[in-house]
């Protein structure tokens, strides 16, 4: 496999620190691409080699045009500022700063612990539908997608994720604040919501369940129009519910307009993911 070093761009010999925070722009890179953290002060290439790497030392550009559908595998300071414009699937592991995604076609999925991710995909046909997976103690995740089930696992601090037909799944959760919005699929959470946070997870046809600690301190919000509600904190059901937990503490609201509304205890519902076993999000 044919491996490229671009130490020479991005200057090797000066440290990082004394920089401003490295941006690498990934630009129409076709086929999947593989993205990799490392902690060297440059960018490497491999299995790639039409790849045309361009700019200053703080702002490289990657850029794909013409470079077939050959998959790529590049190598990046782990600490920089990404951003990938175009594109078919990505694998990103080993990062640590932040990861912006726009205009993915296929799969998405992001492993490590990043400042910030964001994920924007587009639809274009069955064979085309992108599933996106976020794993890891990600401080911010934003994700925006037509289609395909998206999966975020181990988040701390806020989330935002609206899809129009796919699934959403949120496990192992720890939220300052999180909105969660699909137009048809199911939303399912599974998480801490802090003390003073909120939660806001809404469907207007798929049913929306909530799995949080037994000794959750909240004020709830259940509705379900033309459906059900239920929760296993206090009595009663009917279409709409509004009742405290504990000394009210964080704002959590649920909502679907066709489908069902439930809320479940679950202990242990923030899983610890260096833990033996805690590899599911259900």
């Amino acid at each position: 496999m044919r491996f490229l070093l671009l130490a020479a761009l991005v200057g090797v010999a000066t440290p990082l620190a004394a920089q401003r925070t490295p941006v690498v722009r990934l630009v129409n890179v076709a086929g999947p691409l593989v993205l990799n953290g490392w902690d060297r002060d440059s960018v490497a290439v491999r299995g790639a080699a039409r790849l045309a790497v361009s700019g200053p030392k703080d702002a490289i550009r990657v850029d794909g045009s013409g470079a077939g559908t050959d998959a790529a595998e590049v190598f990046v300071p782990r600490h920089a500022r990404i951003e990938v414009r175009g594109g078919g699937a990505l694998d990103a592991t080993g990062l640590d700063g932040e990861l912006e995604v726009s205009a993915a076609t296929g799969r998405v999925r992001v492993e490590g612990a990043l400042r910030r991710v964001m994920v924007e995909t587009f639809g274009g046909g069955a064979a085309a539908v992108g599933n996106v997976e976020i794993v890891g103690p990600h401080a911010s995740v934003e994700v925006r997608t037509p289609d395909g089930t998206v999966v975020v696992r181990g988040v701390r601090g806020e989330l935002q994720v609206t899809t129009t037909s796919g699934e959403i799944f949120v496990g192992a959760a720890r939220v300052r604040r999180a909105r969660l919005e699909s137009v048809s699929g199911a939303v399912s959470f599974k998480g801490v919501v802090d003390r003073a946070g909120t939660l806001e997870a809404q469907s207007h046809s798929g049913d929306v369940e909530l799995r949080v600690p037994p000794d959750v301190a909240a004020t709830f919000e259940l509705a379900a129009p033309t459906g059900t509600v239920r929760s296993e904190f206090g009595s009663g059901s009917g279409t709409s519910r509004r009742f405290s937990t504990g000394d009210g503490g964080a704002s959590i609201v649920a909502r679907s307009f066709k489908g069902q509304v439930s809320v479940v205890k679950q202990p242990g519902a923030d899983v610890d993911l260096n833990a033996s076993g805690a590899t599911g999000i259900r």
